[in-house]
């Protein structure tokens, strides 16, 4: 089978993939935490897994996925919506009660360097260049999408290729079930779900780090706890998602 991975080809295989199929995946993430209970990695995995598949299935080519996800200072109303005052001063998912803070990069630290392998890509001669997003977050999404726009023409398309499906059956909240069970289902060892407190036990947000994406787009219970517990996470699910949002990335790819 063809090697997918650009870190692994000569000269002469890359040239020959950027001819045809003229597909390269750049997956992008984070170094984030994800609650006691999963690596803070998880993001970039997400990502990284997206593009084994979908390199796999095309024989395209993917880059060496990128642990630098940016975040910015949480609004007012985000820290209302997650059971806060609304006064904190709090980036991104780093609350007061985590026992450590992610690694997040500046945005224009992001931007740099994802776009140092845009260009690059375009310069080699891939045509088809998706940026797969396993983080999310609003300013890393708005930096992909310029990015995207700034660099397609009438010969490449770039594509800012978020890995969550919005037509989910299951809430996209931030390591809670869905993204628990992705995790399970990329590496089960990064994952154990005894470091969660007893079932008896609402998961509070601003106690546990994380929450259900509902609270995020305004609709959080009255408790500010989560609904969509990782507790009930399987890998089972993982897969799924996994399978789904690859099918889906590929048929973009096709229609470009």
């Amino acid at each position: 089978m063809s090697k997918t991975e650009l870190r692994l080809m000569r000269p002469d295989e890359i040239l020959r993939k950027a001819e045809y199929p003229s597909v390269a995946l750049l997956p992008v993430g984070s170094l984030e935490w994800h609650g006691v209970h999963m690596n803070i990695g998880m993001d970039t995995m997400h990502s990284e897994r997206v593009a084994e598949i979908v390199a796999e299935a095309l024989n395209a080519v993917h880059l060496p996925a990128l642990y630098i996800g940016t975040e910015v200072k949480r609004t007012e109303k985000q820290l209302k919506n997650l059971g806060f005052t609304g006064n904190e001063d709090i980036t991104g998912v780093d609350f007061p009660s985590n026992s450590i803070k992610s690694m997040y990069f500046p945005p224009e630290v992001f931007r740099s360097v994802v776009e140092t392998e845009i260009k690059y890509l375009k310069d080699v001669g891939f045509r088809k260049i998706i940026i797969l997003n396993g983080h999310g977050a609003d300013k890393q999404i708005e930096i992909l999408d310029e990015l995207s726009s700034l660099y397609s023409d009438e010969r490449t398309k770039v594509v800012n290729f978020l890995c969550f499906s919005p037509d989910s059956k299951y809430d996209l909240g931030h390591a809670c079930l869905l993204e628990t069970s992705i995790m399970m289902g990329i590496n089960a060892e990064c994952v154990d779900k005894s470091e969660l407190p007893e079932r008896s036990i609402p998961l509070k947000f601003t106690e546990c780090g994380f929450y259900d994406g509902k609270a995020i787009s305004g609709n959080p219970n009255s408790t500010y706890t989560v609904e969509f517990d990782p507790r009930d996470a399987t890998k089972a699910i993982g897969k799924e998602h996994l399978k789904k949002i690859s099918e889906e990335c590929i048929d973009i790819i096709k229609r470009l």
